[in-house]
This record gives C-alpha cells, structure tokens and sequence, in this order.
C-alpha cells in the first residue's frame, strides 16, 4: 500500500506538478516578452498562466499533505502524552476525510456546472479550471484515509503488546 502511494504522489503526481511549473513559468515568461517586445500581447497568456497557477498550487498542496510539510502548530501536541497524541491524530485524520470528501463532491459539482461556460480568451470550458479541485480532493482522501489506517493499526499494534518494566 505504501509503494502505490509513493509511486502516484511522488512519481506521478509529483512530475506532473514540475511539468505544470515549468509551463507556467515558460507562459508568463512568454506573457512579459510579448508585452514589452511586441506591438500586440498574446492574449491567451493571461489566461493560461492563471489555469496552470491554480493546478500548480492545488496539486502542490496535495503533496505537501503527503509528506506532511502543511504548516502545523504542535505545540500543544507535543505536551500530550504518547496515547493523547495518537487520539488527537485520530481525530485530525477524520476530520480532514471528512473536508476531503466535501471537497471532492462538490467539486464535482462545481465542475459539472462550470462546462457550459467558457474562457473568454482560449475558449475552453471553465470545467478544465474546476477540475483541479475534486482530483485535489481525492488526492487529500486517499492520503488522509491511509494516514488513518496507519494510525488505527498502530495504535492496535502498539496497545496489543504488553509494555516491559
């Protein structure tokens, strides 16, 4: 289970979101050399850094859920003793499966209804801006949901095992 994890977030995932940054970088890049060089800007620029900007982040963020690198206060956690620590990260993983699934439906949703609009410059249905939305959603479910099995067999290994003196 940790392997397939691994292999999306990291090797698939995670090049995707490289590939997306090297576009938006190249567009906006493109976007400055159009408006100080040329007579007429490219006018999809605008709009297509402003799409890969938003996978770019979302994407991101489902990453950085993954590795755990969101900013956190655990301040308070760390003056908990070990089974209160394993409660509280319990806890947080279901509430974040539960923001996950949220996220996800009614994204889909969203996206469902942001098809019959387009872009007003590329044309293209304003569902492809949306999109990124539910598959962040799913990507923050399966972590948060392997977060919390991991946690629930650990806390069952760890209680199972008598405690030497």
């Amino acid at each position: 289970m940790r392997r397939a994890i691994d292999f999306i977030y990291d090797k698939f995932v995670g090049s995707f979101v490289k590939i997306i940054g090297i576009v938006m970088v190249l567009t906006i890049l493109l976007q400055i050399f159009s408006r100080a060089f040329m007579k007429v800007p490219f006018a999809w620029t605008e709009e297509f850094s402003r799409i890969t900007f938003m996978w770019f982040c979302f994407l991101g963020s489902g990453l950085a859920m993954k590795h755990k690198a969101h900013l956190g206060i655990d301040y308070l956690v760390n003056k908990m003793s070990e089974k209160r620590q394993k409660i509280f990260n319990i806890i947080i993983n279901i509430i974040i499966c539960v923001f996950s699934f949220i996220i996800t439906f009614y994204g889909i949703r969203m996206m469902l209804v942001m098809h019959k609009q387009v872009s007003s410059v590329m044309r293209i249905p304003m569902s492809y801006f949306y999109a990124v939305i539910p598959v962040t959603g799913m990507l923050f479910l399966i972590v948060s949901l392997y977060m919390l099995w991991e946690s629930l067999s650990n806390s069952k290994f760890n209680n199972s095992i008598p405690k030497e003196r």
